[in-house]
């Protein structure tokens, strides 16, 4: 889900206009995805995603909403959206173990009737990207960022690792698979470009969290190359999310902070919530302390931190801007140390 590696492919870009389009208005701007892209809630209840961090939605609409429009913000759960959403942004229907294929979920379902995986109902009521889609038709969105089909790996992934599970043996990461991981993808995107919704796609990440072997990492590379060819005949840009780093291990520099590519938060990285520089805040009252910002992972030992999900944030600019000539401003070291000692946005 986080594995960093760089792809060979050029982005696949919409045609272009003659200028920079000037926004008068903020842009609505939906997601669809898993939970690298599902609000980083303080709910205590979704899996892995109550954490003492910000994730790229959570950034753009604190840092750009003057640009971005994700629509209204709930925090309470189960407060009245509609669908399968607890909290979150309205336009946000990104969730907790997405998958963009149906036949993933088979994985999915094995592991949580198996090891009891701390996904709560309201999470499972939309763990298939199809789902979102048709939650997101219902919105007055005009652009829609699509980051799905991690999860369609990392659940066949013969490593898994996650919540100190045993490795478990699934059927052939082949081409067939990545052709249906693909053909999902493609046929969410139609669904939106079908109500002139303007779509970003983003690249499959090169690795899932539960492991990232020969064969894994060739059919994801197989099914980049596939999805780009389907996005340029439609027109649509893509962006890769982790096409960031500064450093040759893979890491990244933000200021004078140096984020190491296998650092990965702890307990002792965490300080009760008042502390005076605290970052974001889990539902426990722990928040992130001084050296939490240092890490690639955050504190679930799972998902990427915030300045990596800053990072990812400007790509997601970077490729709007480019594909769909926007003027969005990318964020600034400055505004991405903030957030580290920021309790909100």
């Amino acid at each position: 889900m986080h594995y960093l590696k760089k792809l060979a492919y050029p982005l696949a870009l919409s045609t272009m206009l003659a200028s920079p389009t000037v926004l008068a208005n903020p842009i609505k701007i939906g997601a669809v995805g898993d939970s690298m892209t599902d609000e980083y809630l303080d709910t205590g209840t979704n899996a892995n995603t109550d954490i003492a961090a910000y994730n790229w939605v959570e950034i753009l609409a604190g840092l750009r909403g003057q640009h971005l429009n994700f629509g209204e913000y709930r925090s309470t759960l189960k407060n009245g959206w509609p669908d399968h959403r607890a909290a979150g942004y309205q336009y946000n229907f990104a969730k907790v173990a997405a998958t963009a294929s149906p036949a993933a979920r088979v994985s999915l379902d094995f592991w949580i009737t198996t090891y009891d995986m701390p996904i709560d109902s309201a999470a499972m009521e939309s763990t298939y990207v199809d789902d979102q889609v048709t939650g997101l038709l219902n919105e007055p969105v005009e652009f829609v960022v699509v980051a799905a089909g991690s999860n369609d790996y990392f659940f066949k992934s013969n490593d898994i690792s996650l919540f100190g599970n045993p490795s478990r043996n699934d059927e052939a990461v082949d081409q067939p698979f990545a052709d249906d991981v693909v053909s999902s993808l493609i046929r969410h995107v139609d669904r939106l470009q079908e109500k002139d919704m303007k779509i970003l796609l983003a690249y499959i990440p090169m690795g899932t969290a539960g492991g990232a072997d020969t064969a894994i990492l060739d059919s994801i590379a197989y099914a980049n190359e596939t999805l780009e060819a389907a996005a340029l005949k439609r027109g649509i840009p893509m962006v890769k999310m982790f096409d960031f780093a500064k450093n040759k291990d893979g890491g990244i520099t933000v200021g004078d902070v140096t984020v190491a590519l296998k650092g990965v938060a702890k307990s002792a990285d965490l300080v009760p919530e008042g502390t005076p520089g605290a970052g974001k805040c889990r539902s426990d009252g722990l928040c992130a302390g001084p050296t939490h910002k240092s890490h690639f992972i955050a504190d679930d030992e799972l998902h990427p931190n915030t300045l990596v999900q800053a990072q990812m944030a400007n790509q997601i600019l970077k490729a709007l801007n480019q594909g769909y000539q926007l003027n969005v401003p990318l964020l600034t070291e400055e505004e991405m140390l903030s957030l580290t000692n920021r309790s909100a946005l």
